[in-house]
Parts: structure tokens; sequence; C-alpha cells
């Protein structure tokens, strides 16, 4: 997203953060010498040996510096390669085989239900497509009978069913209080009847 002008005594502060904090993530050793003189100076004051541990410290910090280096290297490598091997295998775009025919148009169209409807004449009735024939056309709709004959008119009905349930959900506040009542006022008349049920 473009910057406005305006908008940069915003945006570069967080810019030279963020540059910042790779930069020590990547050299480490920048931020931690600076750090062990002042501590080196405390120490001294302190009485303390300013050299312990300091060594250990810088090495690891330089080992730090050379993993980061050696990880952004590979990365780099990896998507150079990868954008080299997808300019040699770009997409090529041609023209759509014309089943052998020199010129086709759209009176020579196949469709997928063309294709399928000599499987499914197979099957008989059952799976037999629907086939619609006119003075300039021929045309063949295959027809799922699981899907039109069982599961839509059940999801149908369901919905019908659903919608009649739909009051309940959308009433004010004090009708949801009424449904807490009765509610509690069923459960208490199953209790009281669990225990005069007892000898």
């Amino acid at each position: 997203r473009e910057v406005a002008a305006e908008d940069w005594g915003l945006v570069a502060p967080m810019l030279a953060l963020a540059a910042g904090c790779v930069t020590v993530g990547l050299f480490p050793r920048l931020v931690v010498q600076p750090a062990l003189v002042a501590s080196g100076t405390i120490m001294d004051v302190a009485g303390l040996d300013p050299a312990a541990g300091a060594g250990e410290l810088l090495r690891a910090a330089g080992w730090m510096s050379s993993a980061w280096l050696l990880l952004v290297g590979c990365w780099t490598v990896f998507w150079y390669l990868r954008f080299r091997a997808a300019r040699a295998h770009a997409a090529k775009h041609a023209m759509t085989w014309g089943c052998g025919y020199a010129s086709p148009t759209a009176r020579m169209q196949y469709t997928a239900g063309s294709l399928l409807a000599p499987i499914m004449l197979a099957y008989g009735r059952i799976a037999a497509p629907d086939i619609e024939r006119g003075a300039a056309e021929f045309r063949t709709r295959s027809r799922d009978r699981v899907l039109d004959g069982v599961v839509l008119p059940l999801w149908r009905r369901t919905k019908h069913l659903a919608r009649s349930f739909r009051p309940l959900q959308q009433a004010p506040v004090t009708r949801y209080l009424q449904y807490i009542v009765v509610t509690v006022v069923l459960l208490l008349g199953v209790l009281f009847a669990a225990i005069v049920r007892r000898p």
C-alpha cells in the first residue's frame, strides 16, 4: 500500500526500528562489544574480573552471525533457483484441441453430458439422461436421481421445518427468561418424580 507523504513521519521510525532489529539479529557483536565495555567498567568499580565470560559471549555472538548469514544465503539461493525453475517451466498458452476439426464452430460443441450419455444409457432408466431434441439442436442433461429425488427434497423440507422454529430464536429477552423458568420447573418436576419413586 502506498504511504502518503504526511504519514512518513510515523512510518519512518518503525522502519528504522525494524532495520535495527534485523541488524542486531544478524550482527549481535555490534551490540555485545559495547555492552561488554560498559559492563567491564561497572565490574572494575565493583572489584570483579571483567574478562570472565566475555570471550565466550563474543564467540557465541560470532557463531550467531555466521548461522544467520548461512540461513539468509540458503534462503536466497533457494528462491533464486525457484525463480529460474518457474521461468523455465512457465505455462504455455495454445489453442484447445478441436476434435480434429480445422475450424470448429459453436454448433460443434461437446459437453460432459454428451460424452457421458453413452455410458449412462447402459444403465437403463436408472441413469438415463434427459434428452431434448429440436429442429437444429440436440441436448442431453445428466440427472442425479439420488440428489434430485431424495437429497434435495429432504433438504427443502428440513429447511422449511427449521424456519418454523426461527421465531423461538429471535424472541425478546423476556421470552428467553420464560424459557429458562420453564426449563427449571421441568427439571425440578423430573427430580421430584425421581425422588417420589424411590422406596
